[in-house]
């Protein structure tokens, strides 16, 4: 395995999530050339702008996909997977992102902090409203910026304790994000959110666009500004028809596969 000073991680298991990886990878090549990128997968394939593809064996695999494949919860699987980066700086991406900027600089915001979250929207789903753009009570779990300190290290190792027993307990519906949530809330990491473990905020409209808030930062002559879009399809529309394509798409539907196909014709 390649270890290097900073770099980017992606966990993608089955072929769509693997193809899904590439194309995020090859967004963040693109405005960053320089960055080293890793891969973790159970699919035996290579690609020219992902530097380090890591393909699990069998009997890890055996070990792990209980806990996500099963429910169809394939995006929890990260948890697994935080804990092993190569890197001393590390951006882990979900497979739906799309990077349209250069991001550099979020390796220098881990010289004085050890963890870089955005918080997640706030929506009535029932309504389809976006209610917020930024939720202050939640932290989206799809872009996550990390140092190597001895309290990340025993988070992550945390976060996957708690995922694999309330899996144990039939919690299926618990997802990796709501188990970092409910992690960072507890007294341990309360306490250590005020010396050992020193966390940052991000602006969720800059690193963590999700389709829920883009037409809104459209609207606002926000758009430009952001670096980091994560939602389903971004890849494949956007090298195919360009952004505007999905800023056409309410935020409801950006994850419906038959309207981004009806997009493309």
């Amino acid at each position: 395995m390649i270890t290097t000073d900073k770099g980017v991680i992606y966990v993608a298991l089955g072929k769509d999530s693997f193809d899904e990886a590439a194309i995020s990878a090859q967004s963040v090549k693109t405005h960053n050339p320089n960055l080293h990128i890793t891969l973790f997968t159970d699919i035996q394939s290579t690609n020219p702008h992902i530097d380090q593809i890591l393909v699990q064996s069998e009997e890890e695999l055996k070990n792990i996909t209980p806990y996500f494949k099963e429910v169809g919860r394939i995006d929890s699987s990260k948890l697994f997977f935080l804990g092993k980066t190569p890197y001393k700086k590390t951006l882990y991406l979900d497979t739906d992102t799309y990077v349209r900027k250069n991001i550099e600089e979020l390796f220098d915001y881990l010289y004085v902090h050890d963890l870089l979250l955005t918080r997640a929207s706030k929506c009535d789903w029932d309504k389809k409203l976006l209610i917020q753009e930024e939720d202050p009570n939640i932290l989206n779990a799809g872009v996550i910026c990390f140092g190597d300190s001895p309290a990340v290290k025993e988070f992550f190792k945390d976060c996957l304790s708690e995922y694999m027993v309330a899996f144990s307990r039939g919690a299926h519906e618990v997802t990796d994000q709501h188990i970092l949530n409910n992690v960072l809330r507890s007294p341990k990491y309360v306490a250590y959110r005020r010396s050992i473990m020193v966390f940052c905020i991000l602006p969720t409209a800059i690193y963590n666009a999700t389709g829920r808030i883009l037409t809104k930062l459209k609207r606002e002559e926000r758009f430009d500004d952001v670096k980091i879009i994560h939602s389903p399809y971004a890849g494949q529309l956007i090298p195919e028809i360009g952004e505007e394509a999905l800023l056409e798409l309410p935020w409801y539907t950006q994850w419906i596969k038959e309207s981004v196909e009806q997009l493309k014709e």
